[in-house]
């Protein structure tokens, strides 16, 4: 269990984390390694946990209708996947697919709301840490639209 917390106190999303709260981790982590193409979960599971991406990719993708699965972002090492364990009905909203093997840290839901609502403390690093990562993600979503609408024909100045 120790070369655990020590692989969560090297991630880039613990940086800065208070070291008394590590303890709190312990009991909530596992390491899990994912192969090409396995899901890592799917849209609609339950959202039991949430990854610190060690090593490897992550697609995220939504299925499409006609499109197929349409790919929405990837996530790589020192990034995590997964916030659907912070909001209720705590649902996933999409695929989540290895595209080359991976090696992650799944910290079990239950087990962190459990702890954070122990703590307080706990709780309140964990959010702001999530709510960085939820805005990074919106605002490379918005990069991605502007992307796709100035390619538009309807915005290629005909």
């Amino acid at each position: 269990m120790g070369s655990i917390i020590r692989e969560i106190r090297q991630h880039a999303f613990f940086e800065g984390f208070p070291e008394a709260l590590f303890k709190e981790l312990r009991t909530c982590a596992d390491k899990v390694p994912y192969g090409v193409d396995e899901f890592i979960y799917r849209q609609g599971d339950p959202a039991e946990a949430f990854f610190l991406i060690l090593q490897g990719r992550i697609a995220l993708e939504l299925y499409g209708g006609h499109h197929g699965a349409m790919i929405v972002q990837t996530v790589g090492e020192g990034e995590i996947l997964g916030w659907s364990w912070l909001f209720p009905p705590y649902r996933r909203h999409f695929d989540a697919r290895a595209v080359t093997p991976v090696a992650a840290i799944s910290l079990q839901a239950y087990c962190m709301r459990e702890q954070a609502e122990r703590n307080h403390h706990l709780g309140h690093e964990l959010y702001k840490r999530f709510s960085r990562a939820v805005v990074t993600s919106l605002q490379a979503a918005r990069i991605q639209l502007l992307d796709l609408y100035s390619r538009s024909p309807a915005h290629s100045g005909r």
